[in-house]
């Protein structure tokens, strides 16, 4: 009986073994932003809004298409930020 539960036993102590450890509820050995990565995202999300300024001008055309392209470009890379950030997470587990 007991070998029959051995394969949940062992899940139960795989999700035990990842509480959380300290008061602001990170896991142990997770990857933080650095201060640096933290200002390139914000500087990412600026140059999205001033890429959708650019694309609301009222003379549209050319502008128009490089503001809205500016701006799928800084969501792609947001997108992608946050994608390696939680690899790291992953690999680091």
């Amino acid at each position: 009986m007991i070998a029959l539960n051995l394969p949940r036993a062992r899940r139960i102590a795989r999700f035990a073994a990842a509480a959380y450890t300290n008061a602001f509820n990170i896991m142990a050995g997770e990857a933080l932003v650095t201060l640096g990565q933290f200002f390139v995202l914000a500087l990412t999300v600026l140059v999205g809004i001033a890429g959708l300024f650019l694309a609301a001008a009222p003379e549209g055309g050319f502008s128009s298409g490089i503001g809205f392209s500016v701006f799928l470009a800084a969501v792609i890379y947001a997108f992608a930020f946050i994608k390696r950030h939680f690899d790291r997470i992953d690999a680091s587990r």
